[in-house]
């Protein structure tokens, strides 16, 4: 008798225990639906912000400005005819630099009061 009951009521906190499980998971996906939704709403509303402020800095009657051409890079001719060759720079020579000596500074000495 006494097994019965406490297997009844294990069943019982069991099941209540899952009940209780189940509310609060639905609770739980309900919130997480909701803030979904609501960063969503503020995205696609930051993203509408930042397209009028992009169309309201276009100038008007055009696209906007040319789109830049690279500048075309100078080719290097072959080696033979027409070729350019590269010039030796000269180099200085080393030239000799003064040297300073230390000078001698005089040492107070101390003198003892009578």
């Amino acid at each position: 008798m006494l097994v019965g009951a406490a297997a009844g009521v294990l069943v019982g906190m069991s099941l209540m225990f899952f009940i209780f499980g189940q509310i609060i998971e639905s609770r739980v996906n309900d919130r997480i639906d909701e803030i979904n939704k609501n960063f969503e709403t503020d995205l696609n509303n930051f993203r509408n912000d930042v397209k009028k402020e992009l169309d309201a800095r276009l100038p008007a009657g055009g696209t906007g400005a040319a789109i830049p051409t690279p500048t075309p890079v100078p080719s290097i001719p072959p080696e033979g005819e027409g070729a350019i060759t590269p010039t030796p720079t000269p180099s200085a020579a080393p030239t000799e630099t003064a040297t300073v000596s230390p000078t001698e500074t005089a040492t107070p000495t101390p003198t003892i009061a009578p």
